[in-house]
């Protein structure tokens, strides 16, 4: 998922890879939950030209009217990244079509997919069914691309270690490295939704 810096010094320690800015074109504004939240510095490096807002226990609901509030204000970025998800709401397929209806003409939505790693825990495994319907709407919708975190989750288990499944890394290093991930996939989905 990494270019490294080619020029980079190695210290005794692994080299950290270079996280890559990308400049979008039309503006970009990224909408996330807690998740994205653990990203917030990576993210801002990434997009050092974006609106990122993400805050804790966000949900669809509320993603939602913030996506349609920043329309209405004319700062809505003409790609616009949720990252939303794991806090559930019984609703998400109407949520998230609402979302699709609502994204003004012109603009490309990214969506990235939630994982929560207790779902085999849940009775309903809300955040598992959300990533799946995403995935059926990235399919049917063209302006749609997917970030797929929760791919991506799923083959990255060190990522998880002394966390709590939902939110990447147990330790100070392991939050910095799983936030370099997700600002990756991120950028990755941008950059192929362009």
């Amino acid at each position: 998922y990494y270019q490294v810096n080619p020029t980079a010094r190695l210290d005794k320690q692994e080299a950290e890879p270079e996280i890559e800015s990308l400049s979008v074109p039309g503006g970009l504004s990224l909408i996330g939950d807690s998740v994205a939240l653990r990203a917030n510095t990576q993210l801002n490096q990434v997009f050092p030209d974006g609106n990122i807002d993400a805050a804790g226990s966000r949900n669809l609901t509320q993603a939602r009217a913030i996506m349609n509030a920043q329309a209405q204000a004319g700062i809505l970025g003409k790609t616009v990244v949720l990252g939303i998800g794991v806090n559930i709401v019984s609703n998400y397929k109407e949520e998230l079509d609402g979302i699709i209806k609502d994204l003004p003409k012109g603009h490309r939505l990214v969506l990235v997919t939630p994982y929560d790693g207790n779902s085999d825990q849940y009775v309903e495994a809300t955040a598992e069914e959300t990533w799946k319907y995403e995935l059926k709407l990235a399919r049917k919708h063209s302006f749609i691309t997917l970030a797929d975190w929760h791919k991506v989750s799923l083959n990255r288990p060190e990522m998880w270690e002394d966390s709590d499944n939902i939110h990447f890394g147990g330790t100070g290093e392991a939050i910095q490295a799983g936030a370099k991930i997700y600002a990756e996939t991120v950028r990755q989905a941008v950059e192929a939704a362009q």
